[in-house]
């Protein structure tokens, strides 16, 4: 059960360096903002060497690198006595598929779909029992040729180990073949029985529970022995590198695991098992069956039901069969939790309202604040000059559809097969299918996956929502116009089967095909989206980066105030508790880039000139891309100053996810080399780098002054505010894994002592200085959450939302509302213009919060000269009653 209100989370990265006792160590100064919970990254067993916890390989236990169980348990013990929970970012969707380090997987490998834990895994076998390794470097045979693979004793077993990278278990029955024939030709008697006897329990295919303990206890007894017996252990040793020397003998081997070695590339085409997106290296888990929901979150829910946890984050649901029924488990398992789900919504989608959790992770406010940063006026100016210089001046919505099918066809192209292998399967129930070819419906699929306007559907047995029902029909509709060449009587098939409106009955074997068919559908659109989208189309379309953003739309209308008002009336009423954020681990770009990329709008001209002006520069070289060169500049100016070697790892990366003139699956080392040079020249040239400055320094306190009014909404709107670490000051990070740097916490800590005494916001530090931390926006946390803390009522569930229209013009330059009844913010959305009017207050007499303790109070009654309450900074807080 949640011990204390949620009032704000701090979002905290872990691993490169940073463990669980070092978040203890500063839990003081997290405490100081004024939050009520610490926000973990994951903090269960994960690859060894892993930089962010998501390739999970045990669900049982906490990080060794982290500090294990105890520093979770040390961690939590600080947190309570400082008044602070802790909430877990949960990863159900996918574990590692990593043999040496995730046990279950690697007894998948070694015994098939017998291994007790073949059900944790979603594993399409193919016809002969086998799971395609899709990791080689070259072909298999050039690797076998030339000695890439090497047989390697460990403990009892014997792995093949692929390049000294790759660990495969050998299968029990022929390692034990293997260990048992060297000890018998040294006489080692002991050592043969051992081997015969581990070899028999694999006869006829034993699995279960018992056969399990067999194996694991004559395993332990073998390994015993050879250590014990360093002769037969040689000579094992001796025996496994003669069979791995001849090339015949160890293919034979090879050929029968219960895996089969590959090109890395023969994943794009035959892959038999459910990836994270196009990770090969991380394997869907089926959580969806209650005993895997069991083994998975066992020691989730001890923490829940003990009190150490108070809240979960959990990663990707929409990579589960059926997050609905999740949701449902998970509620059941953390009755009291403060329960989101990173689900991105589209539009004016709404989060599902059978999922019994408390909202999202932060995107849907994030993206309506960013859009009220940016000037309209100057939004179109940036567009021209996009076009311009891009060549591109058709809407995002096509380009959107132009790089989903992309996707489909390369990265995807196993996840499509699969849809086409299972559609096939519908067809003896259809007469429409049955002789429909296979290259049909795979046309059809693609383009239904890239037409869909949402991430997905959460469609089971039915009935389908109306929400659901309208995605599916856009769907359609957008097949008929982009897709003519789709015969309209498949389009009309796949409708019915994913609104499962067919005449199949569930418990039938039509029903049941249909029900697999559109499950994994419903597994493939979001990944087609996020690929398509997330890590395509936004690094190719950038005429103002700061609208490029996991779940925005930037070829849309801009959003304004009333937007804004909507969604936090219907969010207080419906997922008050949803999470509010501007940076997370995921985005693009911080908060603050995004306002200084903003600020460009604002003032369109110079940054065009000097775009204009350097493109004529005949130093740069050779330049890359017109849109890779564009979104360059906006992130230099955002990100300013930059060095070189952050620059170019994110000029690289940014390349290969807009895929036009390199890519991760095939990247162009020649394009890459004039890249990495015009970075160079861009920043590391001396002269170069002095005009870039000057540009650059034009937006910085802009930037800042939006960033500031961003600040405001996130912690006073709708939700509850989750604070990126780093972000309570100035902070100019890039997409990952730039994001994850450690923090200076000593910097933090001097801050918080600078501003407990500091005067009002806006005057603490100067907003235009490159050289300022950031201790008005750090003054401006601490003073926000403290209103949130003085006044829980304003900001409790219930408590409303209500818009008050400022007298100034022009009327998206000002947003202001009321939170319950006690509590009052408004920002000054225009950085470069001085503010007039007023904003008519309530009956009573309100204070200004944002005035610190060595400042004057201010006081207003009836109404706000807004020249008078943004003199400082673009930002006014106001509450009633008691202090």
């Amino acid at each position: 059960m949640v011990a204390r209100p949620v009032r704000a989370s701090y979002r905290v990265q872990l691993r490169d360096g940073v463990t669980l006792y070092d978040v203890a160590e500063r839990l003081v100064d997290v405490a100081r903002l004024g939050v009520s919970h610490v926000h973990l990254a994951p903090v269960l067993a994960a690859v060894p060497g892993s930089t962010h916890g998501y390739d999970v390989v045990d669900h049982d236990r906490v990080d060794g690198s982290l500090g294990g169980d105890s520093a979770l348990e040390h961690l939590a013990e600080r947190a309570a006595a400082l008044g602070l929970g802790l909430v877990l970012d949960i990863v159900p969707n996918h574990v590692a598929a990593d043999p040496r380090a995730n046990r279950r997987w690697r007894d998948v490998l070694a015994l098939g779909a017998a291994s007790p834990d073949a059900s944790v895994f979603d594993i399409d076998w193919d016809d002969a029992g086998r799971l395609l390794v899709p990791r080689l470097g070259d072909h298999y045979a050039e690797v076998l040729d030339r000695g890439g693979v090497a047989l390697v004793r460990r403990d009892a077993g014997v792995d093949a180990v692929v390049d000294d990278d790759l660990s495969l278990p050998i299968a029990p029955d022929d390692a034990a073949g293997l260990v048992g024939a060297a000890a018998a030709c040294v006489g080692d008697a002991r050592a043969a029985a051992l081997a015969r006897s581990l070899a028999r329990v694999d006869a006829g295919g034993a699995s279960g529970t018992s056969a399990r303990v067999d194996r694991v206890e004559l395993g332990a007894l073998l390994a015993d022995h050879l250590r014990d017996h360093p002769a037969t252990a040689a000579a094992v040793d001796r025996h496994l590198d003669e069979v791995g020397a001849d090339v015949d003998a160890l293919d034979a081997l090879l050929e029968r695991q219960h895996w089969r070695l590959a090109h890395w590339r023969a994943a794009a085409g035959d892959l038999g098992y459910r990836r994270f997106f196009d990770v090969d290296g991380l394997v869907g888990v089926r959580v969806e069956d209650p005993t895997v929901f069991d083994v998975t979150h066992q020691r989730i829910g001890r923490w829940i039901a003990d009190g150490t946890v108070e809240g979960l984050r959990v990663d990707h649901p929409d990579g589960l069969a059926d997050p609905t029924a999740y949701a449902m488990a998970l509620r059941r398992l953390a009755p009291g939790a403060w329960i989101t789900f990173e689900k991105i919504l589209e539009g004016e989608e709404a989060l599902d309202p059978r999922w019994p959790v408390d909202g999202t992770t932060g995107y849907d406010l994030a993206t309506r604040v960013t859009d009220l940063l940016i000037d309209p006026a100057g939004l179109g100016v940036l567009h021209d000059l996009w076009a311009r210089l891009t060549g591109e001046p058709g809407p995002f919505a096509d380009l959107l559809h132009r790089t989903r099918l992309e996707v489909l066809r390369s990265v995807l192209q196993p996840e499509v097969g699969r849809l086409v292998a299972l559609l096939a399967e519908v067809a003896p129930f259809h007469r429409t299918l049955r002789d429909r070819t296979a290259p049909e419906l795979q046309v059809a699929l693609e383009s239904f996956l890239a037409c869909f306007p949402v991430y997905r559907t959460y469609v089971v047995d039915g009935p389908a929502t109306e929400q659901e029902l309208a995605a599916i029909a856009t769907a359609a509709a957008e097949v008929r116009r982009r897709h003519p060449e789709v015969d309209g009587v498949l389009v009309d098939l796949l409708v019915d089967v994913l609104s499962s409106r067919t005449v199949a009955a569930p418990a039938s074997p039509a029903g049941d095909a249909e029900r697999a068919f559109r499950t994994r559908f419903q597994q493939v659109s979001g990944p087609a989206m996020a690929k398509g989208k997330e890590d395509t189309a936004l690094y190719r379309y950038a005429p103002c980066a700061a609208r490029d953003e996991v779940g925005s739309d930037p070829g849309a209308p801009l959003t304004g105030p009333a937007d804004l008002h909507v969604w936090c009336r219907r969010t207080t009423a419906e997922a008050p508790r949803t999470m509010a954020a501007l940076s997370t681990h995921d985005t693009k770009r911080s908060e603050d880039v995004r306002a200084r990329i903003a600020a460009i709008s604002h003032d369109p001209e110079p940054f065009v000139e000097a775009v204009r002006s350097e493109l004529a520069d005949p130093g740069c070289g050779e330049r890359p891309v017109p849109e890779t060169e564009l979104l360059l500049w906006q992130t230099v100016v955002g990100a300013w100053p930059i060095d070189e070697d952050r620059l170019r790892a994110y000029a690289i990366k940014a390349a290969r996810e807009a895929k036009t003139a390199t890519s991760w699956l095939d990247p162009d080392e020649a394009y890459e080399a004039r890249l990495v040079a015009f970075v160079a020249s861009l920043v590391g040239d001396p002269e170069r780098r002095a005009r870039v400055d000057a540009v650059a320094r034009r937006w910085v306190g802009p930037g800042r002054r939006l960033s500031l009014a961003a600040k405001l909404l996130q912690l006073t709107a709708a939700g509850v505010p989750d604070l990126y670490q780093g972000t309570e000051l100035w902070d100019h990070s890039l997409v990952d894994p730039d994001n994850r740097r450690p923090v200076d916490v000593d910097r933090i800590a001097a801050a918080l002592d600078a501003v407990a005494s500091a005067g009002p916001v806006g005057t603490i530090g100067d907003l235009d200085d490159l050289a300022d931390v950031g201790l008005d926006k750090l003054a401006l946390v601490v003073r926000a959450l403290g209103v949130r803390a003085a006044h829980p009522a304003s900001f409790a569930p219930g408590a409303g939302h209500e818009p008050l229209i400022a007298s100034v013009s022009p009327h998206r330059s000002v947003v202001a509302y009321r939170r319950g009844d006690d509590v009052i913010a408004a920002v000054w959305l225009r950085p470069l213009d001085p503010c007039r009017g007023e904003l008519a207050l309530p009956p009573g007499e309100w204070h200004d919060e944002l005035v610190g303790p060595g400042g004057v109070p201010r006081r207003w009654s009836t109404a706000v000269p807004l020249a008078e309450a943004f003199d400082a900074a673009p930002v006014m807080l106001l509450s009633r009653g008691a202090r």
